[in-house]
Order: C-alpha cells, then sequence, then structure tokens
C-alpha cells in the first residue's frame, strides 16, 4: 500500500509537470488568428497530452474523461451546472458592465451561417481543446488526491493564466464560469464529454442573446 501511493503521488507530480510545460510552451509559441491559435491548442493541449497518456503512462484517455460513463450523474449535474452557470452571468451582466463588454465578431452577428461556423466549428472545437486539458488531463490527474479541491485548483490554474497573459477580461467572463462549473459536472461524472455539451449550450444561449440585445438597439 505504501508503495502504491507513493508511485501514485509520483506519477501525479510527473503528469502536473507535464501539463504546466505544455502550458509553458503554448504560450512561448506565437499564433495570429483564431485558426492558427485552434492549431496550437491542438498539439500543446491535445495531441502532447494524449501521447504522454498512450506511450507513458500506458493508460487509456477513457481514464482521463473521453467516456460516456455515468451518464445519470452527467445529465443531472450539467442541468445544474448550466442553470448556476446562467444565474451567475445574468448577475454580472445586470450589475457590471459585462454585457456592454463582450463582443462577437461582425460577421457572426450579421450572418447566420456565420454564426453557426463561429459556435459549431470554432467556439466547439476551442471548449474542446480546453475542457480536455484542464477538466480531463489535469483535473482528472488531481482528483484522486485532491477530491473536489481538484476542480478550484483547475479554476485557479485557468484563470491564472490570463491573469499572466495580461489578457483577463470580460471576454473570458463565460469561460471562467464554466471552469468552475463545469469542472464540477466532470468531477462528478469522470466525463469531459457532459460538460463540454452544456459549455458549448451555455456560450450558444449567451452569444444569441447578445446578438438579439445588438439588433434591437
Amino acid at each position: 500500500q505504501t508503495s502504491y501511493s507513493i508511485n501514485n503521488w509520483k506519477e501525479i507530480s510527473i503528469t502536473v509537470a507535464v501539463a504546466l510545460i505544455c502550458l509553458s510552451l503554448f504560450f512561448v509559441f506565437p499564433s495570429e488568428g483564431i485558426f492558427e491559435s485552434l492549431t496550437k491548442s491542438m498539439f500543446f493541449l491535445f495531441l502532447i497530452p494524449v501521447f504522454y497518456i498512450k506511450l507513458v503512462l500506458k493508460r487509456s484517455v477513457s481514464e482521463f474523461g473521453l467516456n460516456l460513463q455515468n451518464a445519470k450523474l452527467g445529465f443531472l449535474w450539467g442541468v445544474i451546472a448550466l442553470l448556476v452557470s446562467l444565474a451567475v452571468l445574468y448577475a454580472f451582466a445586470r450589475f457590471t458592465s459585462f454585457q456592454s463588454q463582450y463582443a462577437l465578431p461582425t460577421r457572426v452577428v450579421d450572418s447566420f451561417w456565420s454564426f453557426l461556423i463561429y459556435e459549431f466549428v470554432i467556439i466547439n472545437a476551442l471548449i474542446f481543446l480546453q475542457e480536455f486539458f484542464f477538466q480531463g488531463f489535469l483535473l482528472r490527474t488531481l482528483a484522486g488526491k485532491t477530491r473536489f479541491w481538484s476542480v478550484l485548483i483547475c479554476a485557479f490554474v485557468y484563470a491564472g493564466i490570463f491573469f499572466i497573459g495580461k489578457n483577463l477580461d470580460w471576454q473570458k467572463l463565460p469561460f471562467l464560469i464554466l471552469s468552475v462549473t463545469g469542472g464540477w459536472v466532470t468531477y462528478q461524472s469522470r466525463s469531459v464529454i457532459y460538460s463540454h455539451c452544456i459549455a458549448l449550450l451555455f456560450l450558444l444561449i449567451l452569444d444569441t442573446y447578445i446578438i438579439y440585445t445588438l439588433r434591437a438597439i
């Protein structure tokens, strides 16, 4: 039992170190435009972690959130997380300048087809990559030892990225909310699929509302 515990902590420490290296390289390599950013995210936030899981840990990616297990828990906590996320967002919209500061690309606002591509291709891909890295790779690594604190740890790391990069603004608020609520869904269900679906629905509701208010002016 003692040997197992030491090995477990060693595995956790090495995996966290790999995650931090991936994040560091993600910042070091420059990118211009959304497609370069997505390509960079795909490499550092998905491919490298997957290769590490398969080749070094010799484990299945299903253990790191890419599974459809615990569907009832995923659905239950997903609905709760969506309602909580919307409530928190409403409070920010009601009492802060969030609504006037949150912006969408002009083409997305003006064209329905551009909106669909933006949401279901670009945003969908971005959410998936972030969900897998932070709530799959990192959270599932920490959850065995830190339990529910792993949700807050990962959310703190996620917010810290924007703070260090001096890129913490209202545009990031929806993602910061999801880093906590979505993280809790992943922790409870042990799957990033449910939190990913809830995140996409949450952002669809938000962006649809923003477009509606802009056209109503």
